[in-house]
Formats: structure tokens, C-alpha cells, sequence
């Protein structure tokens, strides 16, 4: 019962970690466009995968 509890805790913690990696991600895009004049080149990789990060599966659905 306990490893269960302490498995649940740290693929939710994960899960936070990961969004919050996704949005800082996709935020972080507009001040690095700016800087870079209006080269949005970069939000290309970024935006996709931020989106990814914040809407994506964890993996502990798929084991």
C-alpha cells in the first residue's frame, strides 16, 4: 500500500513538473522572439512542444 502511495505521489509530481515545464517553455517563446527582432523561427519548435508537455499522456498510462 505504501509504494503505491509513493508511486501515485511522484507521477504526480511529474505530471506538475511537466506542465509547468510546458508553459514556462511557451512563455519563454514570446520574450526570445522579441529579442530576436521578429524571427519566429524558434516558436516553430517550441510552441508544438510546450503544447505537448502541458497536453501530452503521462507515461505511466502506457505501463
Amino acid at each position: 500500500m505504501e509504494r503505491w502511495k509513493r508511486k501515485w505521489r511522484s507521477s504526480r509530481t511529474d505530471l506538475i513538473k511537466r506542465r509547468l515545464g510546458g508553459i514556462v517553455l511557451m512563455a519563454a517563446t514570446i520574450p526570445v522572439v522579441k529579442m530576436l527582432e521578429g524571427d519566429a523561427t524558434i516558436a516553430l519548435l517550441t510552441i508544438p512542444l510546450g503544447l505537448y508537455m502541458v497536453f501530452g499522456k503521462s507515461m505511466d498510462e502506457f505501463y
